[in-house]
């Protein structure tokens, strides 16, 4: 099992994420309610609000991606994996990882790519980069091929139990 001090840094990233996104999409909630507001009372509804929303929307949905990844249930197909052997699903989950890990790496580089390449448009209402847009998906996918690099570890060295024996959060609460 993982240690203690290592299981209580991995809640507290994990809640900070969680925090993180309701913090977003409450900011989104505020932003289009404003939106609504401004536009059917003041008759004069903000532009901001809009672009404001969609480039909160987009992190929230990548925090998630990462939260998702974390509990082992972004990338799996149970049924498959539960069925084989011990020995035989170590190498599945082995392989499944690695591709993983590798996959987040190379989405990593083209999405800095993109970002560089869109640096110099601006979100108009906003007045930022466009590359702001594209940043979120370098940080998600480096965050996540580090988990799933963690996660493999875990399993070459005989831990794969903490990995895969681990429910995902919305089984655990039922």
């Amino acid at each position: 099992m993982f240690s203690d001090r290592e299981a209580r840094v991995s809640r507290y990233l994990k809640k900070a994420e969680e925090v993180l996104g309701v913090v977003l999409f409450c900011t989104i909630l505020v932003s289009i309610l404003w939106q609504i507001v401004s536009r059917y009372f003041f008759n004069a509804p903000p532009s901001w609000t809009e672009e404001l929303s969609r480039f909160l929307f987009i992190y929230m949905g990548t925090i998630g991606v990462h939260l998702a990844q974390g509990d082992y249930g972004h990338v799996r197909i149970d049924m498959l994996v539960t069925a084989v052997p011990a020995k035989v699903r170590k190498v599945m989950e082995s392989i499944i990882l690695l591709v993983c890990s590798l996959s987040m790496m190379v989405l990593a580089w083209f999405s800095l790519w993109m970002a560089i390449r869109k640096a110099p448009i601006q979100l108009v209402s906003l007045g930022i980069s466009s590359g702001f847009m594209y940043i979120n998906a370098v940080l998600v996918s480096l965050l996540s091929a580090a988990t799933t690099a963690r996660q493999l570890i875990l399993v070459l060295s005989g831990r794969g139990r903490d990995v895969y024996s681990a429910e995902p959060a919305a089984a655990r609460e039922v």
